[in-house]
């Protein structure tokens, strides 16, 4: 609920799909408001002076991360005067001094962007209207040269439903005006040969305004655990054919337009080889990572066979999967207190101590497109053949698996 936009959702408006690119707030603020003034387009208020009130509450959260604008927001963000302002703006700078540093800018570095209420607002900050409503998430899936949006899932709120302590549930709907909202943003947002993203809406009470685009994910949360799920429920639901058959369009998607996309995978491989000196120690920090891993060996068997890993990174999976294994073949009386040792420390394994590790039943090959992490991968010893490029372009070896691992690659697999 970051990065509001009141729309003309008449299909025939001529300004819906600029009013949606409005809600790119990486842009200057100033660049904001002149091209909403120009298209005579309401959108919510971003002050950069006066007084906050009860009347106008307003919400605060990063615009920092491309996958999910709202990672950042808690029962916090909502800012209804000064002393609460600066409240949230203490817990959101704590939250981002992880990813910051990570990218090497550290908090104190991050430069004034406007003041609000006479707080000064770092740039990768926002503080704007908060709008009211009911969520509904869209994904939109590129099939070939076509953005078709599934069946939007709507947030479901159950009686005694307690924010940021119970899970919450969807029920899929259809709705002919968020269908068309969430094609529209796709194309405004820029996201064509990007394969997928998920757009988030919310639609308020009959009566009271028009539906808000909040934001724009590229990357979908897909492919995780049952009791994980989010935009799982649609795909298995209203896309043809369920998982296999999107992993299959975007292949195909991808083959059409390998070419064109090789100069920004040398962009994203040039980003991984910066930050793969302290990946493994900032990893952990801002990601739930180590607790899917941990889920992913506890439910399938990969004590045998081979396994190929698509975006190995720094080979965190394969030392997880290593541990896994080292504690199943420990005596359970015998080194109680490593193995408590180990299950507080997600990925202990390091280059020297992975290298030693006795012959094991399974082989493990990962391919990673950055060099920088592919020779941390390697680094680890466990892992049998470690092929350095795009997950796309390169072969799977050995040609006949048992396994495939990934999480998270598909962001740039689609590209």
């Amino acid at each position: 609920m970051n990065s509001g936009k009141r729309l003309n959702t008449d299909p025939g408006g001529t300004d819906l799909q600029k009013a949606i690119d409005l809600a790119n707030l990486s842009r200057p603020e100033p660049i904001i408001e002149e091209e909403a003034n120009a298209y005579g387009v309401d959108i919510p208020f971003i002050t950069s002076s006066g007084h906050l009130t009860g009347q106008n509450p307003e919400i605060l959260t990063s615009t920092s991360n491309a996958r999910d604008a709202s990672q950042f927001i808690t029962e916090k963000s909502l800012c209804r005067n000064r002393e609460e302002l600066v409240q949230s703006l203490a817990i959101l700078q704590e939250a981002l001094a992880a990813g910051r540093a990570l990218a090497g800018r550290p908090s104190e570095a991050i430069p004034t962007a406007t003041v609000n209420d006479g707080v000064p607002i770092p740039e990768d900050v926002v503080v704007q209207e908060y709008v009211s409503g009911w969520d509904h998430s869209v994904v939109v899936i590129e099939v070939g040269d076509c953005p078709v949006a599934l069946a939007p899932e709507r947030y479901v709120y159950p009686k005694g439903f307690t924010p940021y302590v119970d899970y919450l549930t969807f029920e899929v709907k259809f709705h002919p005006e968020t269908h068309e909202l969430a094609v529209q943003a796709f194309h405004a947002n820029k996201m064509a040969s990007q394969t997928w993203c998920n757009v988030d809406i919310r639609v308020p009470p009959p009566g009271q305004g028009e539906p808000v685009v909040l934001e724009v994910n590229s990357m979908p949360a897909v492919f995780l655990p049952r009791d994980h799920e989010w935009e799982d429920v649609t795909i298995r639901e209203s896309f043809p054919g369920g998982h296999r058959a999107l992993i299959n369009t975007m292949i195909a998607s991808h083959l059409l337009r390998r070419r064109a996309h090789e100069e920004k995978l040398n962009r994203v491989a040039e980003v991984y080889d910066n930050v793969s000196p302290k990946y493994d120690e900032n990893i952990v920090k801002v990601t739930r990572l180590p607790a899917i891993y941990r889920k992913i060996l506890a439910r399938v068997d990969l004590s045998q066979g081979t396994i190929l890993e698509l975006g190995a990174g720094t080979g965190l999976f394969g030392r997880a999967l290593a541990q896994e294994m080292q504690q199943r073949a420990t005596p359970p009386d015998s080194d109680s207190d490593s193995a408590s040792s180990n299950n507080q420390t997600p990925f202990p394994f390091s280059s020297s101590s992975s290298s030693s590790l006795s012959p094991r039943p399974y082989s493990i090959t990962g391919i990673e497109l950055s060099q920088g992490m592919a020779e941390k991968c390697r680094q680890t010893g466990v892992y049998e053949k470690i092929h350095h490029g795009a997950v796309q372009a390169i072969p799977p070896t050995p040609p006949v698996r048992s396994h495939s691992q990934f999480v998270g690659v598909v962001l740039f697999a689609s590209g």
